[in-house]
This record gives C-alpha cells, structure tokens and sequence, in this order.
C-alpha cells in the first residue's frame, strides 16, 4: 500500500504539473519515484506497485521534457 508521504508527492506534483510549476513538481515526482521504486522491488509479484513504478516514470519523464 502506498504511503501518505507518497501520496502527497504524487498529488502535490501533479498539481504542480498542471499549474506549469515543472521546477518545483520534478522533486517531488523523484520522491514518488524513488518510493514506488522500493515497494515495487520488495514485491516483485505485487502488480500495483509494478504499475505505480511505470506511472510515476512516466510523469518524471513527462516533467523532464518540459523543463
């Protein structure tokens, strides 16, 4: 299950995303990021928290093009 921390990294950045605040949404998104990364690996077999992983890389990325 996904945390509150992550949670708020995620809304925040994307709310920050649509305000066009790229700069201040990517760490945020990194945070997600990097958070999801560990509990996708900590449970391989967990197939939401695969999906979260490729949902979070994709708004980085998305972020990334914008800045």
């Amino acid at each position: 299950r996904r945390s509150s921390d992550l949670y708020s990294y995620t809304v925040i950045g994307q709310l920050l995303m649509k305000q066009e605040r790229w700069n201040e949404a990517l760490p945020l998104l990194e945070k997600s990021l990097a958070i999801d990364e560990r509990l996708a690996a900590s449970d391989t077999s967990n197939v939401q928290a695969q999906d979260d992983v490729r949902v979070s890389r994709r708004l980085v990325a998305e972020v990334r093009k914008k800045i």
